[in-house]
């Protein structure tokens, strides 16, 4: 006998979703326009994620890389907030993030990335980020260990599609071959930006990054 059917033969999905909370960071200090991102991911895909603040929603996005712009310019100075994202799946299964708290502080410093992370050869990783015209972008990098960081690339949002597109881009700034590197540069209208860290150089990097907008 044929048997047609795989929600017949095995069931419905009742599988949610993963969902992680990858930007901003727990405890970090955020002010103006905010890049709320999100990782998600399921066995049969993930149609959209939502974005909570203080268990309002906030936004929704239904295109990886999934991500809102959080607004805290009327926010209460030195106020704490509690950031959580939802993912959804063609069945409605529904995967919950863990919460992170963020402090919004106006007019101070606001923290992009502080951490390590690796980058395997012919990869790339970028940095999401919202900013304002007239902030301050400050930071560095440095390869941890052995080997070199082919390309660091600072990109707005329409250059950066064009970089994921394989098409040629305009940069805001690109260094190559750099085992360390220290930024100080004015943004130069309110966008979205991504700090590009590329690796072409034949073997496995770690690299160290510490970048802020003032």
């Amino acid at each position: 006998m044929l048997i047609c059917g795989c929600e017949w033969l095995f069931g419905p999905d009742q599988t949610a979703p993963n969902c992680v909370v990858t930007s901003p960071a727990d405890s970090s200090i955020v002010s103006g326009l905010v890049d709320f991102r999100a990782e998600a991911s399921d066995s049969n895909g993930v149609t959209h994620v939502e974005f909570y603040v203080d268990e309002a929603l906030v936004g929704f996005d239904s295109t990886a890389a999934f991500q809102v712009e959080w607004d805290t310019r009327s926010l209460v100075d030195r106020t704490w907030h509690r950031l959580c994202c939802i993912a959804y799946d063609p069945a409605g299964n529904k995967g919950y993030s863990d919460t992170v708290n963020a402090q919004v502080v106006h007019g101070q410093q606001q923290d992009i990335f502080h951490g390590k992370f690796d980058l395997g050869t012919g990869y790339y990783w970028p940095i999401g980020f919202s900013a304002e015209q007239d902030d301050t972008l400050s930071g560095e990098f440095r390869v941890v260990g052995p080997g070199v960081l082919s390309k660091f690339i600072w990109l707005d949002k329409a250059n950066y599609q064009e970089f994921q597109a394989s098409q040629p881009y305009v940069p805001l700034l690109q260094v190559e071959n750099k085992t360390e590197l220290s930024v100080r540069e004015g943004v130069p209208t309110t966008d979205s930006f991504y700090l590009v860290f590329v690796n072409l150089s034949g073997s496995d990097i770690t690299c160290w990054a510490r970048f802020t907008l003032e």
